[in-house]
């Protein structure tokens, strides 16, 4: 398309408005998006590796846009995609478990339009081949996601083999197990593919624009490539005479330094010589100056596991830290190129993008509507793409932050449960297991190596209040709720101990009651208002927890419940974790900070769990009416003379609509003396742990009773009376905490984990 025309069809999209019709080739580009399974961000020469070769990938960035802080919004290929295709961050509820469709009726009516469908309704032809990996069965194939056409994406993560037919005794690549040759390769056979589909669509409707998705299986496991090829590469890597390290430990994993697998390499030389074969097609179709070309990946390179471990590891990310399944910025951060029609030529491009942005960049490239509603974390790039000319504005950034949230922990990666937030030049993350936050420049330090946290502290507040809200705003629970994935941290953080001396453990940080008489945990808010805090909120009844920043009454944050569907006191309660302990007879009193601009009604509540397995709600008396300032209320609660095993504390409120603000909790604890914690901790031992069925207390002192909890801090068992074994035969496997008391009146916290 020549340069005059593009600019004219721009200022048309402008004059349309929001008539948009069908859209034709005369107004639309094509679109190929080539995505490569595993592509790390130094595997292409173009981004500095001088062992891969990568040809037809550097010409199309010398042509084009290369990308260098371009991130998927997730270190792992079923999350990532799921971000690309819908817009959303995968942490989000609505995609976090896989994508829906209107007709999967879910609960809480999730639905996904994908930008597939978006375009095709536009008018465009959809085609889709390779890896798919987001639905379990044929109803969630990418044909039901807005593909015409639909060429082996199934199920599969991996494929069984790349040798024709693609397939062993108990899986058979659908659509290409046939029609092949022996000796045939995946990667060759995918490219023919996708020629064929266009020389067949330029011939039958050259009017039509289409966007293919070229999903390459490759650079992904099983490890396999022509031998030719493999064979060049082993001399290579026989020359290069390297005599550094192997492997280097990153925090619970060690990684590979140097790009030496022979293998490897050759599977990169296929997908460069695909691009290649693609763009010779576009040429002899004659329509190569109408086809945007968009190369990415879905996740960094694998290039970790276990510290001490025995995996085969492919590739080195050097010198970004970690790798596939990792937030550190080798598992995230990805080539990026991007060529077009009336685009900026051999540009290198700084500014941060991340996968959810292809969602509304695709339909700026095609000229058409927006749905802001379903890609709520992309923003498109476009600008970024187009010359000046034709519009753009080198000058682009994203509005928001990029925000991940990975609670997934593997062993074969060896990744740990982390969260991350990156806005300008700063990358936080938060490392979920020990509660610790580290502050890196990722522009002047790619390595992430200069922990920024402790001089920066202002900025690591707001990049954790970013964070924070976003978790908070999207229903994203804070703590890792998975038992398996809490375990797994656990295994990697005692195997990294074991094998470096380092001394890590399980922190839940500020979350614990403040006071030695009280029982509130996450007192005031100021750790973060919802971490210990959950609004409980009836069916019939709409009220939200955000919050409350600077109408806190002190500190940074409170708590501000939203009711905006009311009628009923008690049907919203603000509710706090359950405090495990004896009040046989005890006074408990509570009180917060209120206050209410619209006049809030609210009440105190506790509920009291017996050791007989009974439970009493107790609530205040008197309804409370609050004021546009705060005010100090309270109330006290007593208890009767019979064991308690826990406490619950909470406030009711839903009869008002509007906004009502809490901080400052308190609570104080008269007529019994808690339980300190036991200074001698190192004297207590537990042993097996891990365990299968039970754990043996050791030590000095006589134990009056065990409680175990799981780490939603829910009762799963209790066990009295000068105990020394606590039987857990009966117990789910997953990761649990002992609070030990002794009769001396101090308790014990210990974590265990049963298999």
């Amino acid at each position: 398309m020549s340069k005059r025309f593009w600019v004219s069809f721009l200022v048309f999209v402008v004059s349309i408005g929001t008539n948009y019709g069908q859209v034709t080739t005369a107004t639309a580009p094509n679109i190929i998006f080539f995505i490569v399974d595993d592509l790390g961000y130094k595997d292409l020469s173009c981004y500095g590796s001088t062992f891969y070769e990568t040809p037809n990938i550097d010409a199309l960035a010398l042509e084009g846009i290369r990308f260098t802080h371009g991130y998927e919004a997730a270190p792992r290929c079923v999350a990532s995609r799921t971000s690309i295709m819908t817009g959303k961050f995968e942490s989000r509820p609505s995609v976090s478990l896989g994508i829906y469709l209107p007709e999967d009726n879910h609960e809480k009516r999730y639905a996904e339009t994908t930008w597939a469908q978006a375009l095709k309704d536009q008018g465009y032809k959809t085609f889709f081949i390779g890896k798919w990996h987001l639905g379990h069965d044929e109803d969630h194939y990418p044909d039901s996601f807005g593909f015409d056409i639909n060429i082996a994406g199934c199920d599969f993560g991996a494929p069984p083999t790349y040798w024709y037919p693609y397939s062993d005794e108990d899986r058979i690549m659908p659509d290409l197990s046939t029609g092949g040759f022996e000796g045939e390769y995946l990667t060759d056979r995918i490219t023919e593919e996708v020629e064929d589909f266009i020389d067949d669509h330029v011939s039958s409707s050259p009017s039509v624009p289409f966007i293919a998705m070229v999903s390459h299986y490759a650079v992904h496991t099983p490890l396999e490539a022509p031998a030719d090829d493999v064979a060049y590469f082993q001399a290579k890597a026989d020359a290069q005479n390297y005599t550094g390290p192997e492997t280097e430990n990153q925090l619970t994993a060690e990684a590979k330094l140097n790009q030496d697998h022979a293998i490897y390499a050759a599977t990169i030389k296929s997908v460069d010589e695909s691009l290649g074969a693609l763009r010779q097609n576009l040429i002899d179709n004659n329509i190569a100056d109408n086809t945007i070309i968009i190369v990415t990946s879905d996740n960094g390179g694998l290039s970790t596991t276990e510290i001490g471990g025995t995996r085969e590891l492919v590739t080195s990310n050097k010198p970004l830290r970690g790798g596939k399944t990792w937030l550190y910025e080798g598992g995230i951060r990805l080539p990026l190129i991007v060529y077009g029609p009336n685009y900026r030529e051999g540009i290198i491009e700084d500014t941060p993008v991340v996968g959810t942005d292809f969602y509304p960049t695709f339909l700026d490239m095609a000229g058409v509507p927006h749905l802001p509603n379903q890609h709520l974390d992309g923003e498109s790039f476009q600008d970024l793409l187009l010359t000046a000319e034709a519009g753009g504005d080198a000058s682009f950034t994203r509005n928001k932050s990029i925000i991940w949230d990975y609670n997934y922990a593997s062993k074969g990666t060896a990744n740990v449960s982390m969260a991350a937030v990156r806005s300008g030049n700063y990358k936080l993350i938060e490392h979920k297991y020990d509660n610790r936050f580290e502050l890196f420049d990722v522009v002047n330090d790619i390595g992430e190596n200069n922990d920024l946290s402790s001089a920066n502290p202002v900025l690591t507040q707001q990049l954790r209040d970013t964070m924070f809200t976003y978790r908070s705003t999207a229903g994203i629970p804070h703590r890792v709720l998975n038992s398996g994935f809490r375990e797994m941290n656990t295994y990697l953080y005692e195997n990294m101990n074991t094998e470096t001396g380092s001394s890590i453990t399980e922190s839940f940080g500020c979350a614990a009651p403040q006071n030695a008489d009280g029982i509130i945990f996450n007192e005031g808010h100021e750790c973060w208002y919802d971490l210990d805090w959950t609004l409980s909120v009836d069916p019939s009844h709409e009220a939200t927890l955000l919050d409350a920043k600077n109408e806190a009454n002190s500190g940074a944050s409170g708590a501000h419940v939203k009711v905006t569907g009311g009628g009923s006191l008690g049907k919203v309660k603000l509710l706090n974790t359950p405090f495990y302990y004896n009040f046989n007879g005890a006074t408990i009193t509570v009180g917060a900070q209120i206050k209410s601009p619209n006049a809030a009604r609210f009440k105190f509540q506790i509920k009291v769990f017996y050791e007989d397995g009974t439970n009493e709600t107790m609530i205040s008396s008197t309804k409370y009416t609050a004021t546009s300032t705060y005010s100090y209320f309270s109330d006290d609660f007593s208890i009767p003379s019979k064991n308690t095993e826990s406490v619950e504390v909470r406030l009711h409120c839903g009869q008002t609509v509007g906004d009502i603000y809490i901080d400052d909790w308190y609570s104080k604890v008269t007529g019994t003396e808690l339980s300190v914690p036991l200074k001698e901790e190192k004297l207590i031992t537990l042993y097996p742990n891990p365990t299968l069925d039970f754990v043996q207390i050791g030590g000095p002192f006589i134990v009056d009773k065990v409680v175990v909890i799981d780490k939603n801090g829910q009762l799963v068992k209790v066990e009295k009376a000068d105990v020394e074994k606590v039987d857990l035969t009966e117990v789910p496997s997953g990761v649990y905490v002992l609070k030990i008391f002794f009769e001396n009146n101090t308790h014990l916290f210990k974590q265990i984990v049963k298999y």
